[in-house]
């Protein structure tokens, strides 16, 4: 996750920061996620749309969430 690569997916995805923090691009549009957080740019990650997240020094831990689930 250091890295600025866009990705996409077939679902809608959330993702919710356990420690670290990170800065979260959707569709073009950036927000600061912290330890805490629920990413929902709008409302979530929409499916196919481009996304990246950028750390920075220190660990960034955090699950996601896919709906419809990918195999």
């Amino acid at each position: 996750m250091a890295g600025d690569r866009e990705n996409t997916h077939k679902g809608d995805q959330l993702i919710y920061v356990i420690e670290g923090c990170a800065t979260a691009r959707v569709s073009g549009k950036e927000q600061e996620i912290k330890a805490g957080d629920l990413l929902m740019i709008p409302v979530m990650i929409p499916a196919g749309a481009p996304h990246a997240l950028r750390t920075g020094s220190e660990p960034f831990f955090g699950f996601t969430i896919f709906a419809p689930p990918e195999a």
